[in-house]
């Protein structure tokens, strides 16, 4: 695949006078558009550099998905803009238009680092603590959606990553299989969880830091679900990026711990640590099978399936 299936949203000439019309700046110009991120057969993240008299250029984000425009993604980040959170230093970028036919929606970019950039083991617990309020603050933020994500959906796909994972490595396969029984019989215990809206891709990456401000990125797979999820998957995340970068799962400690704990104290009646712990090994699990696909992972396949068989092992 080239570039010509982002076609018109790469070509300047073409995808100036749509932009410009969606964003009913007549007196705009676009002078240029830089291609961010591409995966090809799949979606494309565009800046466009805006030029309206008497103000400075700014950029503007085409958020592109080839197979069609991700209408829902845009629907939630624009229903968080208009609604808010109920903390002061949160927030989404404001998405500013779709365009069906060029497979494009547009949004302000804002400033700041992704939070992953941020995490060492010297970083701050502060700013931790105040993403897992953040992570609460989404989940009371009640935005509608007719998304729905299980426990059954997620032991379906945790389980096909897990078959690919075998294969890409027979030497492990024994032990990869042996994961799929304790990983259904731990996603029981997951059953008539209370739900709600869920980001379902909560990851530091899906932060921006701005200071004291944070925004929440990537609302693509916005539905409703176990609230735990979230916070499971975030503490994996770090956990494999603690192991990738340091050897040790346990090297970012201090800043789970203030993450898990700020979830907790703000978000009472949804918080479980023990459908937190559970949520955190099932998506330590289905690292394995992301492990293989990125030459900088690989050598984390081993030591995540160990620390999967131990946290499977545990009474």
């Amino acid at each position: 695949m080239t570039h010509d299936e982002l076609h018109p949203a790469n070509h300047l000439a073409t995808i100036a006078p749509r932009i410009l019309a969606a964003l009913n700046t007549p007196a705009g110009h676009l002078s240029a558009l830089r291609i961010l991120r591409h995966k090809p057969g799949r979606r494309a993240l565009i800046a466009y550099t805006l030029e309206t008299p008497q103000a400075p250029p700014q950029t503007i984000l085409g958020k592109l998905r080839v197979k069609s425009v991700d209408k829902h993604g845009y629907t939630i980040q624009r229903a968080l803009w208009q609604q808010g959170f109920t903390l002061p230093n949160l927030s989404v970028p404001e998405p500013l238009a779709i365009l069906p036919a060029e497979r494009l929606w547009l949004q302000r970019q804002v400033p700041g680092r992704p939070a992953t950039e941020l995490l060492n083991p010297h970083s701050p617990p502060a700013l931790w603590a105040d993403i897992g309020r953040a992570i609460a603050a989404l989940h009371h933020s009640h935005i509608p959606t007719t998304r729905r994500w299980n426990i059954e959906d997620e032991l379906t796909l945790l389980h096909d990553r897990l078959h690919k994972a075998a294969a890409i490595h027979p030497e492990l396969a024994t032990r990869i299989h042996a994961l799929i029984a304790p990983t259904t019989a731990l996603a029981e215990t997951l059953h008539h969880r209370p739900v709600c809206g869920i980001h379902r891709d909560c990851y530091p990456d899906q932060n921006l830091v701005d200071g004291a401000h944070l925004y929440w990125l990537d609302l693509d797979l916005y539905s409703e679900g176990d609230p735990a999820l979230d916070v499971g998957n975030y503490l994996a995340h770090i956990q494999e990026h603690a192991l990738r970068h340091h050897g040790d799962l346990a090297a970012y400690a201090a800043q789970e711990r203030a993450l898990h704990n700020a979830y907790l104290s703000a978000n009472p009646t949804a918080a479980d640590p023990t459908a937190i712990a559970a949520w955190t090994t099932l998506s330590l699990a289905r690292h394995i099978y992301l492990s293989t696909q990125f030459p900088d992972r690989r050598h984390t396949t081993a030591p995540l399936l160990a620390a999967c068989e131990n946290r499977l092992q545990a009474p």
